[in-house]
């Protein structure tokens, strides 16, 4: 059975190419919360270095008869042998996950102080 993972490869370059956009939108308005930027920046160059590599590898992964080990090599996190740039999509893994995780903490923290400011309000007036 021939497994055609050419349009596996294509996808998973359409997604980091979405997250990078995303990730340029977020950092023009990264100045108005503490420590994102870096957190951004960071994972938008992680993303960039994973795209330019993964255009190096192209004619290897990104065929129709490409061999399932060399994808494994590209796109598995937890393969064994990441010279095709699975190391890097590792690396942008972990790097969003942090972002994800601060922008949550950022989040949790600015609800707790408007609910702070609200009680204390509240109790003012009362």
């Amino acid at each position: 059975m021939v497994v055609h993972t050419g349009p596996l490869v294509s996808g998973s370059y359409q997604i980091i190419t979405s997250v990078n956009t995303k990730l340029k939108a977020l950092e023009l308005e990264a100045e108005k919360f503490d420590g994102m930027k870096a957190k951004i920046l960071a994972a938008k160059t992680l993303g960039e270095g994973f795209l330019t590599k993964l255009k190096t590898a192209h004619s290897d992964i990104a065929k129709n008869d490409a061999q399932d080990t060399d994808v494994k090599k590209a796109l598995v996190k937890d393969n064994g042998d990441k010279t095709k740039r699975a190391e890097e999509l590792g690396k942008l893994n972990t790097a969003i996950n942090d972002l994800v995780n601060s922008a949550k903490e950022l989040a949790e923290n600015t609800i707790k102080k408007f609910t702070a400011s609200t009680k204390k309000i509240s109790t003012q007036s009362s």
